[in-house]
């Protein structure tokens, strides 16, 4: 892949995910945006459980751990922990998507892979943008700037579960826009600054 094409990896994780929510979403009669998670329409024994999987979880997810990889070489090609994290976020969002959960019970192993596969893509992605901030400070400031923003924003969301009067399926929705927004938002400022993402060898 060219690599000024990078940041429209990017663009089509947001896309697949949001338009995977949608499509399947509407293909459902049973499910609701207001009182079920996105994790619910590829739950075990929901139709189509596997096309969303791949759609809407595995396919967004090693996009956008590809995007984050190239993305923090370009910006900070001597911390390989930082690109490491941006991919394994990924992959973990892939693993969510391929460990379908089963919410008749909570406590099987594709359950418990899928639980390990969302939050620990969260808590990954959290990192990354924290290390990325430090590490593009002088280099890139804007996007130093863009990851601090992910990480109030996101932190902000997620506060809403403790005292928002809101159903926790829609603050679930406001949790991935600010994910996915950012991925948008950096590649953006890629594409802004004159150049894609390059892969250089990380020391």
């Amino acid at each position: 892949m060219p690599a000024k094409s990078a940041p429209y990896l990017a663009f089509a994780a947001a896309i697949l995910f949001w338009a995977s929510l949608a499509g399947f979403a509407a293909l459902n009669p049973h499910y609701s945006h207001f009182r079920k998670s996105v994790s619910e329409l590829g739950a075990w024994g929901e139709p189509n459980m596997w096309a969303f999987n791949v759609l809407g979880f595995i396919a967004p997810g090693l996009l956008v751990a590809l995007f984050g990889w190239t993305l923090a070489q370009s910006a900070a090609p001597r911390r390989w922990l930082t690109a490491s994290l941006f991919a394994l976020a990924g992959i973990l969002v892939a693993l969510a998507g391929a460990s379908p959960a089963d919410m008749s019970n909570f406590g099987s192993l594709t359950t418990i892979g899928h639980l390990v596969g969302s939050n620990g893509s969260a808590l990954a992605w959290f990192a990354a943008l924290i290390a990325l901030a430090i590490a593009a400070g002088k280099s890139w400031p804007a996007l130093s700037v863009v990851s601090i923003l992910g990480v109030i924003l996101m932190l902000a969301a997620f506060s809403l579960y403790f005292w928002a009067p809101l159903p926790r399926a829609i603050i679930q929705r406001i949790c991935f826009g600010v994910f996915f927004g950012w991925y948008v938002l950096a590649a953006v400022l890629v594409l802004l600054r004159g150049q894609a993402p390059v892969r250089r060898g990380a020391a």
